[in-house]
């Protein structure tokens, strides 16, 4: 029974320090431009970003 308690505080102990280690990583855009339509007030931005995993990577 204490083998076992201490092997469940164990491994919630990694897990714990696991989760609180994870942090998120990001690079900022290459390129961006803004263009200003006053006839339509309509804004384009154009954005150029450059992500290793581009299937699981959104802006």
């Amino acid at each position: 029974m204490k083998t076992r308690n201490t092997l469940m505080i164990g491994i919630m102990l990694i897990l714990g320090l696991t989760l609180m280690g994870m942090q998120a990583a990001a690079t900022s855009p290459r390129y961006m431009k803004l263009v200003y339509e006053p006839q339509t007030q309509t804004l384009k931005v154009t954005i150029l970003h450059f992500s290793p995993a581009k299937t699981v990577h959104y802006v």
